[in-house]
């Protein structure tokens, strides 16, 4: 099936992204599947601002989202782009702010807000993050056979939704305990252990161990719930084994 099957079904102008009506979004999905390397790259860096931009997710992302997976999941991908876009479900998944549709104040989901803050009519991060998870059984294959890069940036997306993984997706993540790069088995291992509510804090400080930079910056995020800078440390691991085995 086409990766991209029912695109133009929806009216992308009509929701808004990062820099107004979503109708350039189409072009970018499009560009990333290009066959020039340098025109899929900047396809791919256009499209992280248009639809997830330092951190804030629009009208327009989550119904990005299943686009997405399967260009992750396309064994005809190149495996750079599908780690990279891979990456970019697993932001979108945890993403730390929101835009509504013709309110140009950033909001925050409920976990980050300040006491008495306004709740929003509307919480764009708990629309991106289901829309993911739905998406989790076609995520699992792709990840049990995906080339090096993309299998990283998978177990990233798959930390994102942890709490939507079902035993049989658990099971598929085992064999990854054995991998030859530590920091993805460890990876792997943290995101099992997210299923089962077992990251605790001193869990999470020893197995952040496997990398100094992301240790570092586990220590930078430290005031936010175990449960996220666990998935936080599962998508640096990920991004770093993903960047150098695509090289």
């Amino acid at each position: 099936m086409d990766a991209l099957d029912g695109l133009d079904a929806l009216n992308w102008s009509g929701l808004l992204c990062a820099y107004g009506p979503a109708d350039t979004v189409p072009d970018l999905l499009r560009r990333v599947l290009d066959e020039d390397a340098t025109s899929r790259s900047a396809a791919l860096e256009d499209l992280w601002g248009t639809v997830w931009h330092q951190g804030t997710v629009f009208e327009c992302t989550p119904l990005v989202v299943p686009f997405l997976v399967n260009l992750a999941t396309n064994p005809e991908g190149d495996d750079d782009t599908r780690a990279q876009v891979a990456l970019l479900l697993t932001s979108v998944a945890t993403a730390t702010s929101f835009v509504l549709p013709h309110d140009q104040q950033m909001r925050r989901p409920a976990w980050l807000r300040e006491p008495g803050e306004t709740t929003p009519a509307r919480d764009l991060t708990v629309e991106s993050q289901p829309a993911v998870a739905a998406c989790v059984a076609t995520l699992v294959h792709g990840a049990t056979n995906a080339p090096p890069a993309t299998r990283a940036g998978l177990v990233a997306v798959l930390a994102a939704v942890a709490t939507d993984l079902p035993t049989t997706a658990v099971a598929a993540l085992r064999p990854l305990d054995d991998d030859d790069d530590e920091r993805l088995a460890t990876a792997a291992c943290l995101t099992r252990m997210l299923t089962e509510d077992g990251v605790t804090d001193d869990v999470l400080l020893r197995l952040a161990e496997v990398d100094v930079d992301a240790a570092d910056y586990l220590a930078s995020i430290g005031g936010w719930p175990v449960g996220v800078r666990a998935v936080e440390l599962v998508r640096e691991l990920a991004e770093r084994v993903a960047t150098e085995q695509a090289r």
